[in-house]
């Protein structure tokens, strides 16, 4: 599967993704109570491989898609896992904002 541009999924189902990424991700660690944001490194809440694995897992079976991370992928915050989880997630309709050309040639 082609992994989605960031550019190409609009702000607010972004920000939808995210915390459904997040609460899965919460699910998985071993630190119930952390706090997670797109700033958490992931020395400071102890996210492991295993972890991760699971979060992958959960993450394809929520959005019915395939992740193929590389092996040399790695992330040192909460939000570099959320950008790579949200690259194969494929835009919606309604996600990509109109260009102006769209606009302009609508209103001809």
């Amino acid at each position: 599967m082609t992994e989605a541009s960031p550019a190409q999924i609009s702000p607010e189902r972004r920000l939808q993704l995210e915390a459904r990424i997040i609460a899965l991700l919460k699910r998985e660690i071993q630190d119930k109570e952390a706090v997670l944001t797109r700033e958490t490194r992931r020395d400071d809440v102890v996210i492991d491989s295993i972890d991760i694995v699971h979060v992958i897992f959960a993450v394809e079976e929520e959005f019915g898609i395939l992740i193929n991370l590389s092996v040399n992928a790695k992330f040192e915050t909460v939000g570099d896992l959320l950008d790579m989880f949200i690259s194969f997630i494929p835009a919606q309709d309604g996600d990509s904002p109109k260009s102006e050309t769209q606009d302009s040639a609508q209103q001809a």
